[in-house]
């Protein structure tokens, strides 16, 4: 069993953004720990009484912007997010596909140019941090960890700051996928869970 891959192993897969554990995880921890700091913010500025009409009306504010969110995801990108996947000897590559692509390219430009209208360093620095995040090669001597889902069929990658994919497979493709990442393994060295 040698450690080469002899060619390209490349994949598409369609990840219902609201409907995968995974992403839903992801999502509590980008939404969620945010929301929790400005829920707190709000109960220590009305000083407890969160049922005053100016804490009701920031988190009736918050509210909104979760559900123009959840609404403008469903209608921009029905549902899914398109991603493709590559296997090579110089690594693994996550990309978003070209029909989803140009959307989010879009929507990170219109966070650039709302962000310098408001004059929001942070606002500008989410739209450019999205649009360099559409394609990412984890090369095989930077993975550090992967972790095998094999209920879900999805293999994390690890590979230190900024640097980590979440494979996501199919029944048909699983198996060999994890067979290509096990033999890489051996050569690199990084740690492997399963759970």
């Amino acid at each position: 069993m040698g450690s080469d891959i002899r060619h390209d192993f490349y994949w598409e897969f369609e990840v219902p953004i609201f409907r995968n554990r995974i992403v839903l995880k992801q999502l509590a921890l980008g939404i969620g720990i945010p929301f929790t700091v400005i829920f707190m913010l709000v109960v220590i500025i009305s000083k407890g009484q969160i049922f005053n009409i100016y804490a009701l009306y920031t988190l009736l504010l918050v509210a909104a912007a979760f559900f123009l969110t959840y609404l403008l995801v469903m209608i921009v990108y029905k549902g899914k997010y398109s991603m493709g996947f590559q296997i090579n000897d110089k690594g693994i590559t996550n990309f978003t596909l070209k029909k989803t692509a140009k959307k989010n390219n879009v929507i990170n430009r219109l966070t650039i140019f709302m962000g310098i209208v408001s004059r929001s360093p942070s606002a500008i620095g989410a739209g450019m941090l999205a649009n360099a995040r559409q394609n990412v090669l984890v090369k095989w001597k930077s993975i550090r960890k992967i972790k095998f889902l094999d209920k879900q069929k999805v293999i994390m990658i690890n590979g230190g700051f900024g640097d980590n994919i979440a494979l996501f497979c199919n029944n048909d493709n699983y198996d060999h996928i994890e067979k290509l990442i096990c033999e890489k393994q051996v050569k690199f060295g990084y740690i492997i869970k399963r759970n």
